[in-house]
């Protein structure tokens, strides 16, 4: 059985969402909020909502966010707010949002399985992306080029990969 609760604050954030704020390149969508002293994990829930994801958070996450933001990317906004606080946010699967004290969240990274893949680069040198993407590499990660067919090679957990993806899409 679904609920059907939805927080005052997530009827104010998804209002504040409008159509012309998504982007025909499948960027996602922008918002802008104000929040005084709101829970953080409502905060959560209406950002996945906004990005129509499912999430599951973690115990012990409290706090509350006051922020302004404006004309941002959901998705930065939710992991900068994650990020505020000392969490994490993994996509475990697609669709589905994890959120977990950072600690947490290097522990299960570090058990993770490392994948390697190949991702060709068009308008740009592959060397000159290598030094774009070799901040985003976990400290497991490693990152090759090459040069023949202007193709990175990155060996890393699959966070990396899913904000590499989207980066150069």
């Amino acid at each position: 059985m679904r609920a059907s609760w939805f927080p005052p604050m997530l009827l104010t954030l998804c209002l504040a969402v409008p159509a012309s704020s998504l982007a025909q390149d499948g960027q996602e969508p922008t918002i802008s909020v104000q929040w005084q002293d709101e829970p953080i994990r409502e905060a959560l829930l209406a950002l996945a909502a906004v990005g129509d994801r499912s999430i599951v958070l973690g115990p012990g996450i409290t706090g509350t966010v006051t922020a302004t933001v404006e004309d941002q990317p959901w998705d930065v906004v939710l992991r900068t707010v994650a990020d505020s606080h000392g969490l994490v946010v993994v996509e475990s699967t697609p669709g589905v949002l994890r959120v977990v004290p950072a600690q947490v969240g290097r522990v299960r990274e570090d058990a993770e399985a490392i994948v390697t893949r190949a991702y060709r680069i068009r308008y740009t040198p592959a060397e000159e992306m290598e030094a774009t993407l070799a901040p985003l590499l976990s400290d497991r990660g490693s990152i090759s080029v090459a040069a023949s067919t202007n193709t990175v090679v990155i060996s890393d957990v699959s966070r990396v990969h899913a904000t590499i993806a989207q980066l150069l899409r």
